[in-house]
């Protein structure tokens, strides 16, 4: 008899700690999903209010014109000379053109995306790190940034640079925190980075008594 208790109470702690940390992410999705929703709809009633756009998007803009005309990569057409510093945005506001979108509306609507992206991206990173409030603080600074919200609105490249350099920088310092000595087990394979092992279920786990235990609780 005191057997069987010793193997269920540990079954019911496992059970909570699952059910706490599964509405614990629920909120942090549900809430951040909030953020970005509200981070487009005052990106989009800016944009519609204003008409904003940066005169040095309509040098790229005029280059998208000619490249979707089939005029080549061209200000001038006949004149081989490369007068924008984003050549990439100029394609992708190209390819928007030939599905028959505007070039402004395009570009804007490229700004939006990369502004929200950049929400998750932080959101997401810091709650890997364990930090889901802070995650969520920083997007909310994120979704009502004055720089950043100029920038999506203006049919520059700027929120879709932001969002690639903070993605290819949270990539980076993830793969160095994975492939670091201090984080190899004993056979030389990686595991997982101490601030996410952290929190793993060690507390509610009883390796003995339960034949899927984490490897937090077998360490």
């Amino acid at each position: 008899m005191l057997t069987a208790m010793n193997l269920v109470v540990p079954f019911e702690h496992l059970a909570i700690a699952h059910g706490d940390a599964q509405g614990a992410r629920r909120r942090f999705w549900t809430t951040l999903t909030v953020i970005v929703l509200l981070a487009g709809a005052l990106r989009v009633a800016i944009a519609i209010h204003t008409g904003l756009t940066d005169p040095g998007a309509l040098m790229t803009l005029r280059f998208s014109e000619n490249i979707a005309g089939g005029n080549g990569f061209v200000y001038n057409v006949g004149e081989r000379v490369l007068g924008t510093t984003t050549p990439l945005f100029a394609l992708l506001v190209a390819g928007g053109m030939k599905l028959g979108f505007s070039p402004i509306g395009f570009a804007d609507a490229l700004g939006v995306v990369g502004d929200l992206g950049l929400c998750v991206a932080v959101a997401a990173w810091l709650r890997a790190l364990g930090f889901s409030r802070a995650g969520l603080l920083a997007a909310a600074l994120v979704a009502v940034s004055p720089r950043l919200v100029h920038w999506s609105v203006t049919g520059t490249e700027e929120s879709l640079v932001t969002l690639g350099i903070a993605t290819a920088l949270f990539a980076l310092a993830a793969r160095r925190d994975l492939l670091s000595p201090r984080d190899r087990g004993p056979g030389g394979g990686s595991r997982p980075p101490a601030a996410l092992d952290r929190h793993l279920p060690s507390a509610a786990c009883q390796p003995r008594a339960t034949p899927w235990s984490c490897r937090a609780c077998a360490r």
